[in-house]
């Protein structure tokens, strides 16, 4: 399965976010992680190009790893969900669209900073701790007419994190050892994570017998004490919890 459906919300959001940067001649910048969510992402985009509501903007997947990751996505397509065959059996390949360019050597990366917008361009990685996406911002990141579009969770530490909360306060964020300002639309686009909810967590831990301790050592505190706590009222873990 590609995605999980149901993610109106999550196509109408990236139409306004592409819509905006193209009405400025601005570019879209998405980092990416190399698998699973570029494809989800180039599956999305292939939908509002299909339908005709996309703006013909080129559309640069500037990641070798995701290529890579991508064209192992076609090599096993009979492991696709119903919807994505049905897709396929009509001749749209769900992976793939008009004005979409493979960027693999470095040289072309580079080159892509000098052409104009409108544009999009996906890059590892997915909190910009370093890929093709870090130089695309150095350069980039500075122009009001370009957006930032995160597409995950970013961590406490990590570059993505300074980056949104540097955009709260109008400053400046540091980016392979330059300091840059952040004067571009910063964006999120919430409900691409692949990883499962709390409810689907619970049914996994309810499939394992005989469970006795349950430690939570992922994520930030807060989302900790929550899982802790919702797994409590469901007699998992004690009033404390364990983590």
């Amino acid at each position: 399965m590609l995605f999980r459906s149901g993610h109106d919300s999550i196509r109408e959001k990236l139409l306004t976010v592409v819509q905006h940067a193209a009405a400025q001649n601005g570019k879209v910048f998405i980092p990416a992680f190399a698998i699973g969510r570029t494809q989800v992402l180039l599956y999305f985009l292939n939908e509002l190009v299909e339908s005709g509501r996309l703006p013909r903007v080129p559309v640069a997947l500037d990641t070798p790893m995701g290529l890579l990751v991508t064209e192992t996505y076609r090599r096993f397509e009979r492991l696709y969900d119903r919807e994505s065959m049905q897709k396929l059996r009509s001749g749209d390949d769900p992976l793939d669209f008009d004005r979409l360019f493979s960027v693999t050597r470095g040289r072309d990366s580079a080159r892509l900073r000098d052409l104009p917008g409108p544009m999009i361009i996906i890059a590892g990685s997915g909190m910009l701790t370093g890929g093709r996406i870090v130089a695309h911002l150095v350069d980039g990141l500075d122009d009001p007419k370009n957006t930032l579009l995160f597409v995950g969770h970013q961590a406490p530490g990590t570059p993505g994190r300074r980056i949104q909360e540097a955009s709260q306060a109008g400053g400046r964020a540091w980016l392979d050892g330059e300091e840059v300002m952040v004067r571009a639309r910063i964006e999120t686009l919430r409900g691409l994570s692949a990883h499962a909810d709390r409810k689907e967590l619970a049914a996994w831990l309810a499939s394992i017998p005989n469970v006795r301790r349950v430690a939570l050592h992922h994520g930030e505190p807060d989302a900790q004490e929550a899982l802790a706590s919702y797994l409590g009222r469901a007699g998992w873990l004690d009033p404390v919890g364990d983590r």
